[in-house]
């Protein structure tokens, strides 16, 4: 019988990052909060939560160009175990023709995530053959 580790174990970096909508700070801080006590580290792309009722980039998080970079970062760190997105809303379609899958493909790891992150979870798993997770957002756990 093969036995695998499991996809993320205490200890773990989980990378966060906004590929849609901003967070609201306080609901991210407990997500974060959460996670920690559960014994992972955290590495947070751009900010999260720092246009959260600006409509610096309108419905979303930062630019569709940063939102894409940010991932493919997270996906070259080699520390970073697996991504979570911090929530849903509105625009990770935008990050879809920007971002490289090949880069992914070749650093493979899962990401989870809802609502508006299911279309580019969808994407990756078939572009990449990352595994994705619908699964909850940092924000889930606040």
């Amino acid at each position: 019988m093969d036995i695998k580790r499991p996809i993320v174990e205490r200890g773990d970096y989980l990378g966060v990052i906004a590929l849609s909508s901003p967070a609201e700070q306080k609901r991210l801080t407990a997500g974060m909060k959460y996670l920690e006590s559960l014994g992972f580290k955290l590495k947070v792309a751009l900010a999260p939560a720092q246009s959260y009722g600006t409509g610096e980039h309108l419905f979303a998080a930062d630019s569709a160009k940063r939102r894409a970079k940010a991932l493919e970062e997270l996906f070259k760190d080699k520390t970073v175990t697996a991504i979570i997105s911090a929530r849903g809303g509105y625009s990770a379609m935008e990050v879809l023709p920007l971002f490289d899958f090949k880069l992914a493909e070749k650093n493979r790891k899962p990401l989870i995530g809802f609502s508006d992150t299911t279309a580019f979870l969808i994407a990756l798993n078939q572009k990449s053959k990352c595994t994705t997770f619908h699964g909850p957002s940092v924000e889930s756990f606040a």
